[in-house]
């Protein structure tokens, strides 16, 4: 297991992670630092613990806000699937049509 160090609200912290993922990790925690800093703007400001639960929920409620585009998007699908198929049997019709088979009138 490897070890990653993170700076978060200006307290330096030791994260264990995976091999490999240690600068993931230290990214994770510039984006937690960054939300702690919008937040706090002066830290020290709010209580330490209060301000990482803050700085959780705000991360938490983007990454939900982001599922739902994302869970919207898929059931936006089917639509798009729908009018591939309309439109493959459109061009059906028209080569049909091109070829002089009638079979258009179908």
């Amino acid at each position: 297991m490897a070890e990653a160090r993170v700076e978060i609200a200006g307290r330096s912290y030791r994260v264990g992670c995976e091999t490999g993922q240690e600068a993931h990790v230290q990214a994770l925690g510039r984006r937690i630092d960054a939300e702690t800093r919008a937040l706090a703007g002066n830290p020290g400001a709010i209580p330490e613990a209060r301000l990482l639960v803050m700085a959780a929920l705000l991360l938490a409620d983007k990454l939900t806000e982001a599922e739902a585009q994302i869970d919207a998007a898929g059931e936006g699908g089917g639509a798009t699937a729908e009018i591939a198929a309309q439109i493959d049997a459109l061009a059906e019709r028209l080569e049909a049509l091109a070829a002089g088979t009638g079979a258009a009138a179908e």
